[in-house]
């Protein structure tokens, strides 16, 4: 186990770029919240577009004593520059990719990992087979990418949610309003042109021809679109593991993203971001993990 034991029942898990372990010191219930990553920017001829935030998802689970969780923290997406595109970040997120046009060279930004917690090892993407072993997903976010200003200007989607967010047009004229990349769902990853599926499970889409941002990791992944930020990979609480216990409730929350009611796709929006890991607040940089123990 990589976490620092404390007294007080807390567990903190950065990001390192690989699996991490948690076993339960004692049975009891333990709050899990999960933070995904964001995603990297774009630069082109002095703009940029930057990528979405992560989202935050939480929910409590019944452990045994000595029982084994394994968590895997997104990674930020790295930044597309005027000399290479962004690679994804960790756990999922999608490689920003680039062309050169008029002898620019246009690169979009990585995606950002998902974060997840699971009763099985693995990165998202190789637990297909295994979802019953998901307890909750926080999804990461689209890379930004800037293509021709001011045209196909487009900040990443944000991660997390049912449904994650999408990488559009932002600033001035929008030249094709069906072009956007659309973020992952429960059951699908997200679309280039809004219609050919391209996300998948566990893993933002990584386009293999023209410039884009990457599509942010998720349940399931975001798209990506030539031109276009990537669309947010989606969030996960639908496990029947993962309860809503005393005060807390299990739900997601995310950065400007559709919202719901239904008890296992509960989703929140909010404005509020930060770097530092706040319940209910959107996240800069790297994904986290907090586990809490809250009862016996």
């Amino acid at each position: 186990t990589i976490y620092e034991e404390r007294n007080d029942g807390i567990y903190k898990f950065n990001y390192t770029g690989a699996e991490q372990t948690f076993v339960a010191s004692k049975a009891g219930y333990y709050l899990l919240e999960a933070w995904g990553a964001e995603g990297g920017s774009s630069t082109n001829s002095g703009n940029t577009n930057k990528g979405g935030y992560g989202g935050y998802s939480e929910g409590v689970v019944k452990l045994s004593a000595n029982q084994t969780l394994y968590i895997n923290v997104g990674g930020k997406g790295a930044s597309g520059t005027t000399s290479s595109a962004g690679n994804g970040g960790y756990n999922g997120g999608g490689n920003g990719t680039l062309a050169t046009y008029d002898s620019v060279i246009r690169a979009g930004g990585g995606g950002g990992g998902a974060t997840h917690i699971a009763l099985s090892s693995g990165v998202l993407s190789s637990l297909s087979g295994k979802t019953s072993d998901i307890l909750i997903v926080a999804g990461g976010a689209g890379g930004g990418m800037v293509f021709n200003s001011p045209y196909n200007k487009s900040d990443g989607g944000s991660g997390g949610g049912y449904i994650g967010g999408e990488g559009k047009a932002n600033a001035g004229n929008d030249i094709d309003a069906n072009g956007w990349a659309t973020g992952g769902t429960q059951t699908s990853g997200g679309s280039r042109n809004k219609t050919v599926v391209c996300g998948e499970f566990g893993k933002g889409y990584t386009l293999t021809t023209n410039a884009a941002g990457g599509g942010g990791g998720g349940f399931y992944g975001g798209g990506a679109n030539p031109g276009y930020g990537g669309g947010g990979g989606s969030g996960y609480i639908g496990n029947s593991l993962l309860l809503s216990y005393n005060e807390y409730t299990k739900h997601m929350t995310g950065y400007n993203i559709t919202t719901s009611t239904d008890t296992e796709t509960k989703t929140t929006s909010t404005t509020n971001v930060s770097e530092e890991p706040k319940k209910d607040y959107a996240k800069l940089g790297n994904g986290y993990v907090k586990i809490i123990f809250i009862g016996e």
